[in-house]
């Protein structure tokens, strides 16, 4: 750890601290590993749509695709 710049202390709360980040270990530990981050991956992404399709309270507060494009500056 020492080449990394990080004593044991940092490098263990560095692990603590990504196994929260990713809500498990940080790293897998079977054979199955892209099978496993294939479906971590979905799970992700899914409850990033659930969460946006939440936070709509109303009609109005739906953006057409029209307008999201103009606000990111990109040409229709």
């Amino acid at each position: 750890y020492a080449k990394c710049g990080m004593t044991l202390t940092d490098a263990v709360n560095a692990f603590f601290q990504q196994s929260l980040n990713v809500g498990g270990l940080p790293f897998l530990m079977n054979q199955n590993s892209e099978e496993v981050m294939r479906q971590q991956a979905i799970a992700l992404l899914l409850a990033d749509i659930k969460a946006g399709e939440d936070s709509v309270k109303s009609e109005s507060d739906w953006i057409s695709e029209e307008d999201m494009l103009i606000e990111f500056g990109v040409q229709a």
